[in-house]
């Protein structure tokens, strides 16, 4: 169980990749939801 503040898999929601993301938005912090939120999808999302 993580922090509440966590993206569920059951919520859906609009999916950016990094490669979409302006470079402008490229924070530690975007990245890491961006990847916490990817990771969740492929590991139960489908």
């Amino acid at each position: 169980v993580g922090p509440p503040s966590l993206p569920r898999c059951e919520m859906e929601g609009p999916v950016v990749t990094l490669a979409e993301l302006p470079l402008t938005n490229r924070s530690d912090l975007t990245v890491l939801l961006a990847g916490m939120i990817l990771a969740c999808h492929e590991e139960g999302g489908r």
